[in-house]
């Protein structure tokens, strides 16, 4: 149904592979929670008002890692520990930085309303010696914040 919607809108899906992925990644998420419901008893999930119950908008706090919050949407998006070898981990070489651009792009396009994206100071690495303090993941370092019209970096 997606395909023929984008196809009567004339939109190519491969033009806009993130579209294509942001629709995957809903249906997939949607069809882990109607499993996981079914595997804790509510076998009724298949009618249309279970089904809408189940992904109504809930209220509340919700804490998770990156890679959790795929296929979700908030109203507010706070990250923290934003910084290199947390995000990209420091294990993931050779491709970390594209990895950490992919995954600061799920985190970020999470919110409906607010980003809030948190790069702390004075956190240390539990290695080396003397003990050197995590930097600021590089793509943030890169990027020119507006804040209150004025540039932070």
């Amino acid at each position: 149904m997606f395909a023929k919607v984008c196809s009567t809108l004339g939109i190519d899906l491969s033009l806009y592979p993130t579209l294509e992925e942001h629709h995957i990644s809903f249906f997939e998420s949607a069809e882990s929670r109607i499993e996981k419901l079914k595997k804790e008893g509510n076998e009724f999930i298949g009618s249309i008002e279970t089904f809408r119950k189940v992904f109504k908008q809930r209220g509340g706090i919700t804490v998770s890692t990156i890679h959790g919050v795929k296929g979700e949407e908030y109203d507010t998006v706070i990250g923290f520990a934003l910084l290199e070898d947390y995000v990209p981990n420091f294990n993931d070489k050779p491709n970390g930085q594209e990895n950490a651009k992919k995954m600061l792009y799920v985190l970020s396009s999470r919110a409906r309303k607010n980003i809030h994206l948190i790069s702390e100071r004075e956190r240390y690495k539990p290695y080396g010696n003397p003990p050197a303090e995590y930097i600021t993941t590089i793509q943030l370092q890169n990027y020119k914040y507006k804040y209150d019209g004025s540039s932070v970096e």
